[in-house]
């Protein structure tokens, strides 16, 4: 039989633990992921016992059986699921709000101004001979071309913003997942018998909660303490985490759309899909936004084709066939920084042929001439101050330097290049 005092002693600092352990809980109430512990009290009975006994009827007392995380697997798996669906609507719906104050700003919709543009079509109908009426429908046209501009530069910036979004959503989630990683490394290193410890549970159950705000992820739980994170639900898109090797995300981002990409530790690349989480969110809300865009232009190159046909068909004040109202079209001029010489550019027309595209113009001293290249692989010619390019025109003036560069940017047909051609109200073909 043990010792009376033995046994008290043993029972005394068994409960100091266990109270020590309630304490933890208390000073960590506001702790993120921090678990609470439960400190469970055992039986020191002879055949546990680290003495010599003689007798088995009678115990040792008490000891600190071991503290215990507050974890509970099937729950943990469902708070992550939850999480991923939550961000899903969160992150999208923050996009669409902003899509939704871009096309009905508080002012005027692109709706209103081209009613108000044919409102003064249908007055000046009525006389158009009248100046007044003439400048007022000009000024409405202005007002349709200011519209698409404005709605198209918002919705432009609204991507860059998503996209930009997606970026650093993206960078979150490979470092969320490379922190993953070490944690899990420190698990494996740090496993005993009776599992990892608790504050590196603890860091790898925090981790885990953050990744799944991002996307959609499975989680298998193994004994040591380790675990397999796969993308998508039962793992069917791509392993993320298994044992000391961790994988990353990239994307590639485009007018055209968005790419997802699985890179694993020996770089090979693997298109993967997002279903939930935050990073499904954004994909989801750049592709709408892309369709939008698409729509608006659509919609302004075929208000300015209707319109321009029926202008043609007009006579203006001077008796002369009208010409196109409306444009798309824009050549944009960037000089590089380094150039020392004089010389600039001016550009008239446009060209169909180039449309897209950007021409790069070099000087050569030695020859005294400009080196073009296309990024559209369309063979130019060299010159030396004046290119005609199937209907768009260039002239350099001032001396250039050698080295020096400039380059045209033709861009193609959209909304948010749209302006007025007609500034005089007696071009206005508004009679038959």
């Amino acid at each position: 039989m043990g010792d009376l005092f033995d046994i008290g002693k043993a029972g005394i600092s068994a409960y100091k633990n266990s109270l020590a352990a309630t304490g933890q809980n208390i000073a960590n109430v506001g702790t993120e992921g921090y678990a609470r512990r439960d400190a469970s009290i055992e039986e020191i009975s002879v055949a546990n016992a680290d003495i010599l006994s003689i007798s088995n009827t009678s115990g040792l007392g008490v000891r600190m059986g071991g503290i215990t995380r507050a974890f509970d697997q099937f729950l943990d798996l469902q708070l992550q699921n939850s999480s991923s669906s939550f961000a899903f609507a969160k992150s999208k719906a923050e996009i669409l709000d902003r899509l939704e104050t871009v096309l009905i700003p508080q002012n005027a919709t692109v709706g209103t101004r081209i009613s108000e543009f044919f409102d003064g079509l249908s007055n000046l109908a009525q006389d158009p001979s009248d100046l007044n009426l003439r400048t007022l429908a000009l000024t409405g046209a202005e007002g349709v071309s200011r519209a698409f501009v404005n709605l198209s530069g918002g919705l432009n910036d609204l991507r860059s913003l998503t996209q930009d979004t997606l970026n650093l959503a993206v960078g979150e989630f490979n470092g969320t997942l490379k922190d993953l990683s070490i944690v899990q490394n420190q698990i494996l290193g740090n496993a005993n018998k009776k599992g990892a410890p608790n504050i590196l549970l603890d860091q790898r159950d925090t981790l885990l909660s953050k990744l799944s705000e991002f996307a959609d992820i499975s989680v298998e739980y193994h004994h040591n303490g380790g675990v397999t994170v796969s993308l998508g639900q039962l793992g069917a898109v791509g392993t993320l985490l298994e044992g000391n090797f961790s994988n990353e995300i990239e994307f590639d981002l485009s007018a055209q759309g968005t790419k997802a990409h699985l890179i694993g530790v020996n770089g090979n690349r693997s298109s993967v899909h997002f279903t939930s989480g935050q990073l499904a969110g954004l994909i989801s809300a750049d592709s709408l936004v892309g369709t939008t865009a698409s729509d608006v232009n659509a919609l302004a190159q075929k208000f300015c084709s209707e319109l321009n046909t029926i202008h043609k068909s007009g006579l203006d004040l001077n008796g002369d066939r009208g010409g196109d109202l409306f444009s798309l079209k824009n050549v944009e001029i960037i000089q590089a920084s380094g150039n020392t010489g004089q010389s600039s550019l001016s550009v008239i027309g446009y060209s169909e042929d180039f449309a897209g595209s950007e021409i790069k113009m070099t000087f050569n001293a030695d020859r005294s001439a400009w080196a073009v290249m296309s990024s559209n692989g369309k063979p130019v010619d060299d010159f030396n101050s004046y290119l005609d390019l199937d209907g768009l025109t260039v002239n350099v003036q001032g001396t250039p330097k050698d080295g020096d560069q400039f380059y045209l940017k033709i861009n193609e047909n959209n909304s948010l290049n749209m302006k007025v051609l007609i500034s005089d109200g007696n071009k206005f073909a508004a009679a038959g």
